[in-house]
């Protein structure tokens, strides 16, 4: 059975144009903004949607859950910690390893 079509004539899914490496970037950004905010048990869905410009079943085509949100969230958290940690060890001394550490992460 075909999905009814919503406002506009036009069925579910991805809005027509929209780039997806730019409103998934959207959403997430909407979402740290959010879960910053609110806290992690206040960030539902429906504020994230309205952080980002979206509605919540265009935000349902990109992410399933709210947890599935937080996890790519740890995950580039973890990624920028990374990289920080890795230019960090290329340096000698302890103080140059600290003070690139710390640069890296304030970009």
């Amino acid at each position: 059975m075909d999905a009814e079509p919503v406002s506009g004539g036009r069925g579910r899914g991805r809005p027509i144009g929209a780039d997806s490496a730019e409103t998934r970037a959207r959403i997430l950004r909407a979402a740290r903004e959010v879960i910053n905010e609110r806290g992690y048990e206040a960030a539902n869905f429906q504020a994230i949607a309205s952080r980002a410009g979206l509605s919540r079943p265009t935000m349902h085509y990109y992410f399933h859950t709210r947890e599935e949100i937080y996890d790519c969230l740890i995950a580039e958290a973890y990624s920028i910690v990374a990289d920080c940690i890795a230019q960090a060890k290329s340096q000698d001394t302890l103080l140059n390893k600290l003070s690139t550490f710390v640069t890296a992460a304030d970009r």
